[in-house]
């Protein structure tokens, strides 16, 4: 700024200690006669108060600038100010600590505000920086965490699934409801066939059979009497038969009946087996 306009520059200094929320009664009287006491607090404040990251950044750039007695800190500023901002002060250090000079000092003022407000703005952006990648690294480490945990597991159920699939090889997997429509079915013909029979057996009519171009043929009344027809050859020489007779058809019919009920007692039980095996394997597909 050019020198010369007084007022211009007390201006300025006032809206640069609105940005920089100086919380102190600033004596504008006492500036504008060059008044170093109305100077060092407002120099203070900037370097020592209104920023920690910036007291900080100097404090690991090895300046100390408290604890210091007016003299031995105005010469620690103007270090700062040469070797961490590259600004070279229009006064020197005597010249500032003197009465007068009012016009430069405000200016002074003014340029060490702006320094410390642009300084402050590139550390909070660089710490705002360092506190995203933290952050990032940790979701990082979090997300390569959780993929590991699902790649295990992924790799347990591929592992249970071939063990399944091998258990399984050759087999036909059916529905319990369509197993069970079928095992109804097939009851149900097997049931049908045994009636079947069983009336054919009761209707009266002639069984024959043959045996070595010899037959014999059995009559089954209504009252449930049978009367056996034997071929000659089975009666002996006297006119009786045989003292042991062929079965007849009362117990041919009984025999059949029992077969007929155990064939049907061992195919449920059969089917029901399969039946519970293939609930069974239908649990198991559940549960994997």
């Amino acid at each position: 700024m050019s020198t010369g306009d007084l007022k211009a520059c007390l201006r300025k200094l006032e809206a640069a200690l609105r940005s920089l929320k100086y919380p102190r009664e600033v004596d504008y009287q006492r500036l504008a006669v060059g008044d170093p006491s109305a100077c060092l607090p407002i120099v203070s404040f900037a370097f020592t108060s209104f920023s920690p990251s910036l007291t900080e950044h100097l404090v690991d750039y090895g300046m100390e600038l408290t604890g210091m007695n007016d003299l031995r800190f105005i010469e620690n500023v103007y270090k700062v100010l040469r070797e961490v901002f590259s600004y070279k002060p229009l006064l020197t250090k005597q010249q500032f600590l003197q009465f007068g000079f009012a016009e430069r000092k405000v200016i002074i003022l003014s340029d060490i505000i702006g320094l410390v407000l642009n300084k402050h703005k590139e550390l909070t952006k660089d710490s705002k920086e360092c506190v995203l990648e933290s952050r990032l690294r940790g979701v990082e480490a979090s997300l390569l965490e959780s993929v590991g945990r699902l790649e295990q597991r992924l790799a347990l159920m591929e592992h249970r699934i071939h063990a399944l699939e091998k258990s399984f090889a050759g087999k036909i997997i059916i529905e319990s409801n369509q197993w069970e429509n079928m095992e109804s079915r097939v009851l149900l013909l097997e049931t049908r066939l045994a009636l079947t029979s069983a009336q054919g057996l009761t209707s009266g009519d002639d069984v024959l059979s043959t045996d070595n171009g010899r037959f014999k043929e059995d009559t089954v009344s209504a009252s449930g009497i049978s009367t056996v027809i034997q071929p000659p050859s089975a009666i002996s020489n006297n006119g009786h038969t045989p003292a042991s007779s062929p079965p007849t058809a009362h117990q041919n019919f009984k025999e059949r009946l029992d077969r007929i009920v155990y064939m049907m007692e061992d195919t449920s039980n059969i089917l029901q087996n399969r039946t519970d095996d293939v609930n069974l394997i239908t649990v198991q597909r559940n549960v994997f």
